[in-house]
């Protein structure tokens, strides 16, 4: 009799557990993040395990698309003149670094030698030879040309840092909202905990100017629809606390200001990815101008461009590594009046264009445009017919890439440093 009660017993323990596990995951009662959380960090722990035991730097490699190694295209009379910043893992390190059109290093500065940590996601190098990174978890810092920390501010920077013309900072930011939280008195119907995407503005020796919660100006704006418009990020998997996923900021610039009939100099462009969304909003008013959604998908790096046009890279992210799915990643053109989008370029099956996340493009002052692939490991310049002038990869070996998450063209005498050595 005392086995079959124990055994009642332990039963009914098991059904209550399983009973309470089930709607614990429904409706994400306690402890359900904490020990999604454990989960995701679990797997991320035996995925990358080969970073951790310092073996292989798996959690930078991706399959590689593309034959070559190092420079592989170089037509000197078609390319911008200047010199190419990059960030990403080099030489075993977390870092960023200076090459020429040959693909010889001019200057590197390294962030960190471990490889169980975050990616340099944003980064701007300063005339003096510093440079400003955000690397998500480590805060945002600025390193001089030795990669001697300046300054630091500890805050969920990521993704991208912008210099703008008045000598600021503009970077891409968050912060976790727990239950209880003040805030979340003006965003309405967001449950609690999860990220709130921010715009920071910071002063060039590190000094905290101004924040904008891009989530308070939608609702401001009345445009609750487009925050609850989906949860999905691809098949199967669902956003949660990550609802808009900010990944970049940028500001119009005096130049370029006169073309954009709808905007001003000042403003800023942001694009949410999480949602499909880029918009514009004026700093000093914190109010929405103009919004559209798609028909880009997961974008990255809206840009003003000088002739009144916004120009995207659109990953168009289907879950797969080569973009069979949905064709691969693509540069757009936006006109903000008309609406109209136009591709600008684009991969052929024989020369693949996709990376799933990441990625960055400039527009250079002779036309071309310079595009970072991110996941594919290379940073590439396309003349006006989208013929590749110029070509890095960073190849780890035969089937594999590293990641290389920005490419920035700088003119030659962008720099005042004339000695780059470090005693």
């Amino acid at each position: 009799m005392d086995r079959l009660f124990k055994a009642a017993f332990i039963l009914s323990l098991c059904m209550v557990s399983f009973g309470y596990g089930a709607v614990m995951v429904f409706f994400e009662w306690p402890p359900y993040h904490f020990l999604r959380n454990q989960a995701r960090d679990i797997v991320i722990l035996y995925q990358q395990r080969e970073s951790y035991l310092g073996t292989a730097p798996v959690r930078w490699l991706r399959p590689a698309h593309h034959e070559g190694n190092g420079v592989t295209t170089k037509i000197e009379d078609r390319v911008q003149p200047g010199i190419t910043f990059l960030t990403g893992f080099f030489d075993s390190t977390v870092s960023a670094q200076l090459i020429d059109f040959d693909g010889n290093v001019i200057h590197h500065w390294i962030d960190t030698k471990s490889w169980d940590t975050a990616e340099i996601h944003g980064a701007v190098p300063l005339p003096d030879g510093s440079v400003v990174i955000a690397r998500y978890g480590n805060g945002l810092r600025r390193l001089d040309k030795c990669g001697m920390e300046m300054w630091k501010l500890n805050l969920l920077a990521h993704h991208s840092v912008f210099l703008s013309e008045d000598e600021t900072l503009w970077v891409s930011s968050r912060r976790r909202l727990e239950e209880g939280d003040p805030r979340l008195k003006y965003l309405r119907g967001i449950k609690p905990p999860f990220f709130e995407d921010t715009v920071i503005q910071i002063s060039l020796d590190g000094k905290l100017l101004q924040e904008f919660s891009l989530v308070k100006m939608l609702f401001e704006a009345d445009m609750e629809g487009v925050l609850f418009a989906s949860s999905e990020d691809i098949p199967g998997k669902r956003y949660l606390d990550d609802m808009t996923h900010l990944n970049d900021v940028e500001i119009l610039q005096k130049a370029d200001a006169d073309a954009f009939a709808m905007f001003e100099e000042g403003d800023a462009i942001v694009s949410l990815r999480n949602i499909n969304l880029l918009f514009v909003f004026d700093p000093r008013t914190r109010k929405v101008k103009w919004t559209q959604t798609g028909p880009w998908l997961r974008q990255h790096d809206p840009d003003f461009r000088s002739d009144g046009k916004i120009t995207l890279y659109n990953n168009r992210r289907d879950g797969t590594n080569r973009g069979t799915r949905f064709g691969g990643s693509n540069i757009q053109e936006i006109d903000p009046v008309t609406r109209n989008v136009k591709i600008l370029y684009e991969g052929t099956k024989d020369h693949i264009f996709h990376s799933e996340v990441l990625g960055k493009h400039q527009n250079l002052k002779n036309g071309n445009i310079l595009i970072s692939g991110g996941h594919e490991g290379r940073v590439f310049e396309i003349d006006p017919n989208g013929k590749i002038v110029w070509e890095f990869i960073n190849r780890y070996d035969k089937d594999r890439v590293i990641m290389t998450h920005e490419g920035t063209r700088l003119p030659r005498d962008y720099f005042k440093v004339t000695d780059w050595s470090c005693n």
